[in-house]
């Protein structure tokens, strides 16, 4: 069975260890880095789906050895192609990452890329941290002329870490759309979002799990999950990844929209920069690099 992450040692994280951003209205200046596209790999140019996500997708590993493997439905097996890199490969985008492709092909336009920490490579004599780097398709307008570079925006991952590897959670940020009443139209505001451990009996039968929440808007940066005393305003998940242990090659992972994730209130960007995240975090424990 093709195990596109069977060298476990290709693949980490990045991002400083700093603060999630505070709940502030869009600025792509202050929020989100934004920079000329990193790698040979071709970047869509939004974060607009080649077809609505379904509500459940699972992993579905081929049974060729790859670097690739898909999500999809029961339907549809291969609706999205995600693609795996060590970064040593004269053909990968330079950086050890994962991808997550605009279509069911690994040669379909790129919706989001984590990545590993920026100056880290195989040979690095530094270990690599929980935190991950996410690159998405700049907000800004992309220069239109041939032979000009692309931009994409940079994201940061962010563990909670109780103790050693022990994860109790992830934060990130990302700009979901929110309606002005006055104008008719809708802006982008960037929000926290955090993952957390799905209870031990709500795991239906994986060995773990986490759920996303949406954090409220007054929380401040530097409390850390123990310390909110809650789930959010409404206390509702967003999303769920599930996932069965690291030898496992039928359907490794169980991905899920959940409550307002199902609307398509929270818009693209949200649901693209969710599924990346949760992809992430699958990962990082099936590398064992947390627990």
């Amino acid at each position: 069975m093709g195990n596109p992450f069977e060298d476990k040692a290709g693949l980490g994280s990045s991002a400083p260890e700093a603060a999630p951003p505070a709940y502030t209205p869009f600025d792509t200046a202050a929020s989100s880095s934004s920079s000329a596209t990193q790698g040979p790999f071709q970047m869509s140019p939004s974060t607009t789906p080649y077809q609505p996500f379904p509500s459940s997708m699972n992993a579905y590993y081929q049974l060729k050895i790859t670097r690739t493997f898909h999500l999809g439905d029961s339907n549809n097996h291969k609706l999205y192609a995600v693609s795996s890199w060590s970064g040593a490969s004269s053909k990968s985008p330079g950086i050890p990452c994962i991808i997550l492709h605009n279509g069911p092909n690994a040669e379909d336009p790129v919706l989001a890329v984590c990545s590993d920490e920026k100056n880290w490579s195989p040979s690095a004599n530094y270990p690599r941290s929980l935190h991950s780097s996410m690159i998405l398709p700049s907000l800004e307008a992309n220069p239109s002329g041939k032979g000009q570079e692309k931009k994409h925006a940079t994201e940061d991952l962010r563990p909670v870490i109780a103790s050693g590897s022990h994860v109790d959670s992830f934060r990130s940020s990302i700009e979901v759309p929110q309606p002005n009443n006055e104008a008719g139209t809708s802006r982008l505001l960037r929000e926290d979002f955090e993952w957390r451990r799905t209870s031990k009996d709500e795991l239906n039968g994986y060995n773990n799990g986490f759920e996303l929440f949406r954090l409220k808007s007054d929380i401040q940066p530097e409390k850390m999950s123990s310390d909110v005393g809650g789930s959010g305003p409404d206390d509702e998940a967003l999303a769920a990844i599930l996932f069965k242990g690291s030898l496992s090659v039928n359907k490794p992972f169980n991905f899920e929209f959940k409550g307002r994730g199902l609307t398509g209130e929270l818009g693209d960007r949200w649901a693209v920069m969710t599924i990346m995240t949760g992809i992430r975090i699958w990962f990082l424990f099936f590398a064992h690099r947390a627990k």
